[in-house]
């Protein structure tokens, strides 16, 4: 666990790394940033890994923060099973001073790991400090916010990142805070979004007074604020 540049989180918290999918003609998300730091501190590699000596982190952070929960991995894969998803959510219930996030692009796997869930909630008695987003990146992805709403029981999020290209609106009922960002790393300056799309999803969002937060690395025209807001 750390602290992080991640602008829109205080910390990091990976009892888990490493991810299966999804896939594209057999490789990993082109704009992966796990895989990005896999490559830089873990020879490349990738492949999924429990830590159960991290489990215990935010235990022993008594100051209240915002938890990014499996920053390099995806708790909604097939890959990681009921006993350790449910450990992380034990963890959680311990903790109501902290809020979690957890994102995934597995969203066709929410329902089944959303019953547990909601049987933790009647065990433990807490609802309100875990926030599940899904990540949309184009329009194939608008999808996944469906699925999220029908499926999680808790707090929505949608992190827009990378956005590469949205040619419509997306329907964002339901969903209580929106992130939007650019691709980084490598090749990131040849791939910033249409502000345009960006202002599609700021517009879709204030209709609904949803908050949004862009981050820094999204170019805005001159005129534009840079809105960083978060739920309350």
């Amino acid at each position: 666990m750390g602290k992080t540049k991640i602008e829109w989180t205080d910390r990091v918290w990976n009892v888990m790394t490493g991810c299966l999918g999804p896939r594209n003609d057999g490789v990993l998300c082109p704009y992966c940033y796990g895989k990005g730091l896999a490559v830089r501190f873990n020879n490349g590699d990738f492949d999924p890994a429990w830590h159960p000596e991290r489990l215990d982190e935010p235990l022993r952070v008594k100051k209240p923060s915002r938890f990014f929960t499996g920053s390099v991995t995806d708790y909604f894969g097939n890959w990681v099973d009921q006993y350790h998803f449910n450990e992380i959510l034990r963890v959680t219930a311990r903790c109501p001073q902290h809020t979690f996030y957890m994102l995934t692009k597995q969203a066709d796997h929410i329902a089944c790991k959303a019953g547990n869930h909601a049987r933790l909630y009647r065990e433990y008695g807490w609802y309100n400090n875990v926030w599940l987003g899904v990540s949309v990146t184009c329009t194939a992805d608008l999808g996944r916010i469906e699925r999220l709403r029908d499926a999680w029981p808790g707090h929505k999020f949608v992190s827009f990142e990378p956005l590469i290209a949205i040619n419509r609106a997306p329907d964002l009922q339901g969903i209580e805070w929106c992130i939007i960002g650019a691709m980084t790393g490598c090749g990131a300056k040849k791939h910033q979004p249409a502000y345009g799309d960006a202002l599609s999803i700021m517009n879709a969002a204030d209709k609904l007074g949803i908050p949004v937060f862009l981050k820094e690395n999204l170019a805005l025209p001159s005129s534009a604020e840079r809105r960083q807001e978060f739920p309350k």
